[in-house]
């Protein structure tokens, strides 16, 4: 049994976390509504199209996590710019796409990620 004081005290505990994980997610959807608008989200046919790769492709990266995205429902959403910069350092790194192995995992900067 725990006496009086040491059930407030968990309640109290209880509720600061409460508190600090509703703030956390209050912040990343404001990160998110502030940084990715419908008009910049494209989704796996058009990354396929920017890329020139495969939808199985794409699904592997995203299986394998080297590829940035974000999951709404059953679909899965990727920052234009994003895929744009992915492109053209794929583009760079070799011009001949089709015999060339590209290493996707490329950091460049992406207003959100998988979490």
């Amino acid at each position: 049994m725990y006496s009086r004081y040491e059930q407030n005290s968990f309640e109290q505990l209880m509720r600061r976390i409460e508190n600090l994980i509703e703030n956390k997610f209050e912040e990343l959807f404001e990160r998110l509504e502030n940084g990715i608008t419908q008009d910049n989200l494209i989704d796996v046919k058009e990354a396929c199209r920017i890329l020139g790769v495969t939808r199985i492709t794409i699904y592997n990266w995203i299986n394998q996590h080297k590829i940035k995205y974000l999951k709404k429902g059953n679909k899965y959403l990727f920052n234009r710019l994003y895929i744009s910069n992915l492109n053209h350092c794929m583009q760079s790194s070799d011009s001949n796409k089709s015999t060339a192995k590209v290493n996707v995992d490329i950091e460049i900067s992406s207003p959100f990620q998988k979490y």
